[in-house]
């Protein structure tokens, strides 16, 4: 399937909208104009008895990325192309620019989309691949070759307009279908996990590219993916779902720094689980101190969840009184930082994230002591 939606396979019972008019002149800010807000409202899809979509309830608003974040399963492919037409829904709504487009056919929705796969043309080359939907469209050849020009100088591929697929790179093929996409100016645009098949470096390179190239286009978008990195980096606001509904809705940020739930601190980044006693707006963690609690937090005996970055772990002759005996059983450098782990004297596994000097002088098997600090925790109920 090509990344402009022409689905053609269900002419629904209901009245269509008319075709959008004809857009066929590059248009700096054309998008940013025309971009749409996007409503799921009480959304429901089941498959037998299994509910992919659970009464979903989103909102991105006009020129905004929208990023749907969760493990395999949560519904948030679903949820994409439930918006996009190609899935049905069974009750609820969906809105873009206010107008209800549930029962209308995908090609009706104004809609683009990228997918994991770039599903170039393998006998065209770049320029005509762009072209393409606005051959089938009916654009006019002075105005595609116009269109085709400045969507290939938007995601820097102007000089390789007369390659074929196979003489590209993978982040290179995507652009193609990035640009593919953008051509016909659609009011909204989406992309499913579009980074996910190229390597760790390039897929960095390309989501920088897309989020300047989004900003500049203004279009509203809906970016599915399941690397939390790459919704924190490019998202304006993140929706973390889990079975069928969002866990939480907020900026990444806040999805970070200040977790709805345990599901959401655990999923996004990592944490650690510590026992305490929660009482008014702390608790104390036996042998460390006491931690500031996120509102909402559970009371009694808990678990507060903490940061590595929150943990410090130092040498018992720098440590004050007061911190957890604690032993390093392994220390892992990540180039800009280091994480370390240790084995508390209560047996619990605590990890701390370090700056690479500070965890130049932690050795496997150091006797370290522990301390917490930094951003407010969230108190939970104990695993059962």
């Amino acid at each position: 399937m090509i990344a402009v939606l022409t689905d053609h396979r269900r002419e629904r019972r209901t009245s269509r909208s008319p075709r959008p008019a004809n857009r066929s002149q590059p248009r700096a800010g054309a998008a940013a104009a025309a971009a749409q807000p996007v409503q799921l409202e009480h959304v429901t899809r089941a498959f037998g008895d299994v509910r992919a979509l659970d009464d979903l309830c989103l909102t991105a608003a006009p020129g905004e990325l929208l990023a749907l974040l969760g493990p395999s399963g949560c519904g948030k492919t679903t949820a994409l192309r439930a918006l996009a037409g190609l899935e049905d829904i069974d009750a609820g709504s969906i809105r873009v620019g206010g107008r209800e487009v549930a029962d209308v056919p995908a090609h009706r929705r104004d809609m683009a989309m990228v997918f994991q796969a770039y599903s170039l043309m393998p006998h065209m080359t770049v320029a005509q691949n762009v072209a393409f939907a606005l051959e089938l469209r009916g654009v006019a050849r002075a105005a595609r070759a116009r269109t085709v020009d400045h969507h290939l100088e938007l995601v820097g591929l102007g000089a390789h307009r007369d390659r074929y697929a196979h003489q590209l790179s993978g982040g290179q093929q995507q652009r193609v279908a990035l640009a593919r996409a953008l051509a016909v100016q659609p009011s909204v645009l989406l992309l499913d996990e579009p980074l996910s098949a190229l390597d760790a470096k390039v897929r960095v390179q390309l989501r920088e590219e897309i989020r300047r190239i989004q900003t500049e286009v203004g279009i509203t978008t809906v970016f599915v993916t399941h690397d939390q990195e790459e919704a924190l980096a490019v998202a304006d606001t993140v929706a973390i779902m889990a079975h069928g509904k969002v866990a939480q809705l907020g900026a990444p940020q806040d999805v970070y720094e200040r977790p709805a739930s345990a599901f959401v601190a655990e999923f996004v980044g990592t944490t650690n689980r510590l026992p305490a006693r929660a009482a008014a707006e702390t608790a104390v963690v036996p042998g460390v101190g006491v931690v500031t609690l996120l509102p909402g937090s559970e009371r009694g005996d808990v678990d507060v969840l903490v940061r590595p970055e929150d943990v410090r772990l130092l040498l018992p002759d720098e440590a004050p009184v007061g911190g957890a005996d604690a032993r390093v059983v392994a220390v892992s450098y990540l180039g800009s930082h280091a994480r370390v782990q240790a084995r508390m004297a209560s047996g619990a596994l605590v990890t701390s994230q370090l700056r690479v000097d500070e965890a130049s002088v932690l050795t496997v098997g150091a006797a370290v002591q522990v301390r917490i600090g930094g951003a407010p925790a969230l108190a939970v109920l104990p695993r059962a």
